[in-house]
């Protein structure tokens, strides 16, 4: 794919960071490259230390400052109509302490918005005055953000991928792209997925793909990138799906601006 040509011209160091709360990869300057271009066809399995190095360098990708992303989520529920919101989403990712704002308006419709705080692991709502008012624990994750859109707080804030225990299942090809494919050990309980298959791009430490299952064992949910885009001086995606399996639904998002300010 040509978007790939171009990205493969970047020097390196160049790797993927993320926006929207782990899911939009952004190509920007960094530290990371695994292994050296060309592309390959079918890439080699990882060996040795070489998981965890591209386990941690995906963790590594949420020190971003400053950015704003504005697009629209379009909601397909099976057997009805789609509908369609406005959504913007502002973050500053500076230090430990991860500030977001989500706002989501409908045709016509007054825009309503929220605003998180992450630190140690944790999310709190806050309020108007950015206090403290609520915090998202375990029993939250499944609940919609806003009750027009049944886009979940898992959906969005991906807590899996803070887990530190994972299993390196093997290489895989995504978009045309090498990747590798890890499973999350112990993910949780109850409301949060029971086994979670990520796919990461191997030269940039981007994630690509999750796939979370229930205790069934039943592939409930996806989570995709759907295609890249630049935006100014960045690439990004520019385009993200939610699948919900078991309902036959889907949410997309289609990215129309991405500003960054590290």
């Amino acid at each position: 794919m040509e978007i790939f040509q171009q990205l493969s011209r970047f020097k390196r160091g160049s790797f993927f960071i993320f926006s929207l709360l782990w899911s939009l990869p952004v190509l920007v300057e960094g530290q990371f490259k695994f292994r050296e271009l060309p592309g390959r066809q079918d890439p080699a399995r990882l060996s040795g230390s070489e998981p965890e190095a591209v386990w941690k360098a995906f963790q590594s990708g949420r020190k971003m400052g400053w950015f704003s992303i504005e697009g629209k989520l379009v909601h397909r529920p099976a057997g009805a109509s789609s509908k369609s919101h406005d959504f913007v989403l502002e973050g500053d990712w500076r230090g430990e302490s991860e500030q977001t704002r989500i706002q989501l308006s409908g045709e016509g419709g007054k825009a309503r918005s929220k605003r998180i705080l992450t630190c140690t692991g944790r999310t709190w709502i806050l309020d108007g005055e950015g206090n403290r008012e609520e915090e998202i624990t375990e029993k939250d994750w499944s609940e919609p953000i806003f009750e027009e859109l049944p886009l979940t707080w898992m959906d969005l804030l991906m807590p899996y991928l803070r887990s530190e225990s994972f299993a390196y299942l093997g290489p895989d090809r995504f978009l045309g792209r090498p990747a590798h494919r890890f499973e999350i050990e112990q993910a949780g309980a109850g409301a949060m997925p029971e086994k979670v298959v990520v796919t990461i791009d191997e030269d940039y430490a981007a994630l690509l793909q999750a796939d979370l299952s229930d205790a069934t064992g039943f592939r409930s949910r996806r989570m995709r990138i759907g295609g890249f885009r630049k935006f100014g001086d960045n690439w990004m995606a520019s385009e993200l799906v939610w699948e919900n399996r078991r309902e036959r639904s889907s949410i997309k998002l289609e990215v129309y601006s991405f500003i960054n300010t590290p």
